[in-house]
């Protein structure tokens, strides 16, 4: 692996995750551990989590009690921020069938044995491959925890498709704190790619502009190409084994071994 690649795997073990293995134990909690790759119950609100991880780092444990671990308090008031609960992208395409592949993983939580604190137990939830057709926009998945959504609208001779995963979990403070961690979802990875047609340029008004500096940009650049627009994340495009042709989309988080479906890595 070459030092730039070696980083970059670095860098998603400890934003994204598993840092310590698929079975990993942690003596934090997850949304503490990892700051990326998170899908949050629906309606869960910046201010409640931030209470909630104050009052568990003001508990025993390896970092809890420290005050430079522990939340600062922020003077702006959070109770209208909310917590990501889906992520997805928009793209255009003349296909009318799509493969869309998901994963994730979630943490149990568990009390220690004869002490005070938590422990958090990773749980992986096995990958599954949907084709969604036109008649089909949307179904549960990832052991009914999620649900995946696709919508579309017709655009000049193709489609411009949203393809999102949606925590299907609802935040209720009634519940506590554990089933709040049970709800979340982590390592997400979401993966689209057209069947029966192809990945097309995303439609720009910039493309259709007469001002001659736009123009001369687009000659300049036209090498350069924007076929997807990621909601709630970055998109990574997957391409053939020729490195020409967009054979699918997906954000980028964590690395996969190679697919014939998919073609190479990025």
């Amino acid at each position: 692996m070459d030092p730039r690649q070696e980083l970059v795997s670095y860098l998603r073990r400890q934003l994204v995750g598993p840092a310590g293995g698929d079975d990993e134990t942690l003596d934090a909690p997850p949304d503490r551990q990892y700051l990326m790759g998170t899908l949050y119950p629906q309606e869960a609100d910046l201010q409640g989590q931030l209470d909630l991880a104050k009052e568990e780092f003001e508990g025993t444990g390896t970092e809890r009690g420290a005050e430079d671990t522990a939340p600062a308090s922020d003077p702006v008031p959070e109770s209208n921020s909310w917590l990501p609960s889906s992520l997805g992208f928009s793209f255009y395409t003349d296909a009318e069938t799509l493969e869309v592949e998901c994963s994730a993983a979630r943490y149990r939580t568990r009390s220690r044995s004869g002490q005070r604190g938590r422990t958090w137990q990773r749980i992986a939830i096995p990958a599954e491959t949907h084709l969604l057709g036109p008649d089909r926009d949307q179904v549960s998945v990832l052991d009914s925890r999620a649900e995946l959504r696709v919508t579309r609208r017709d655009f000049g001779n193709g489609k411009l498709v949203t393809v999102a995963l949606v925590n299907a979990a609802r935040h209720d403070p009634a519940l506590g704190r554990s089933a709040h961690w049970d709800g979340m979802l982590f390592q997400v990875d979401l993966r689209a790619r057209p069947v029966d047609g192809q990945v097309l340029q995303y439609p720009s008004v910039r493309l259709a502009s007469r001002d001659l500096e736009e123009q001369e940009l687009r000659l300049q650049y036209r090498h350069v190409r924007t076929h997807a627009v990621g909601h709630g994340c970055a998109v990574e495009e997957l391409r053939d084994d020729d490195g020409r042709a967009v054979t699918g989309l997906r954000p980028p988080s964590c690395p996969r071994p190679r697919s014939p479906a998919y073609g190479p890595p990025a």
